[in-house]
């Protein structure tokens, strides 16, 4: 320790700023530094902040929205599942509907009479002639349809495993014994605000209290 003192002594001497000067300063010295008293103002609104009644509230409050939107965005991702499923099996309807060419690939016929593949590629006018007109296939505006209706889902399930993973990760900060700036308290309060709208119907409503912003940070 007294060669680590010693570095830090000497760095601090030359100028290379440690953070570890109070060390070697008397309680005046310290007081009297630059920037000391603003700190210790700021340092004094903080602890202020933390030990009052409504830091208590909404950290409370927070835990419990916490809480809540998990549970609502876990039923919100067993309803998702379902409706990819759903539309996962639309899909394939369609695509065992589809025309077949003679080499595998699958083809739809648009209602201006031109011919698509399944990966949305056109075929050429004459290629296209040679494909038989079939009532019963699905077409191509029907294909498409199906195509959106599954990707919605699967984008939905990324938005909300992407706020899960929020979610956690604030539960997670809520157990450590590092206090909250008012800053990092109304971060995680709007986010669990900023739910995906299929969260929201399960959410119960236990939001946050509205309190006074502290210009503190």
């Amino acid at each position: 320790r007294r060669v680590r003192d010693f570095n830090d002594l000497q760095a601090e001497l030359s100028g290379t700023n440690t953070g570890r000067m109070l060390r070697f300063l008397t309680a005046e010295e310290a007081a009297n530094r630059p920037g000391s008293k603003e700190k210790a103002e700021r340092d004094e609104a903080f602890w202020a902040w933390v030990h009052s009644a409504e830091y208590a509230a909404r950290t409370q409050a927070l835990s419990k929205d916490l809480s809540n939107a998990l549970t609502a965005t876990d039923k919100a991702l067993v309803e998702n599942a379902k409706n990819i499923r759903e539309a996962e099996e639309r899909l394939e309807d369609v695509r065992r509907r589809a025309q077949r060419l003679d080499d595998g690939r699958l083809v739809y016929r648009a209602k201006d009479g031109s011919v698509f593949t399944d990966d949305d590629q056109q075929l050429p006018a004459d290629e296209a002639a040679r494909v038989p007109y079939k009532p019963s296939a699905p077409s191509y505006e029907r294909k498409l349809e199906v195509d959106n209706e599954y990707e919605l889902p699967l984008r939905e399930r990324e938005e909300l495993t992407r706020y899960r993973e929020k979610i956690v990760k604030h539960q997670d900060r809520m157990k450590s014994d590092e206090p909250f700036s008012q800053k990092e308290l109304e971060s995680m309060e709007n986010d669990v605000k900023n739910a995906p709208a299929s969260v929201r119907p399960h959410m119960r409503d236990n939001r946050t209290t509205s309190a006074s912003r502290c210009t503190f940070t």
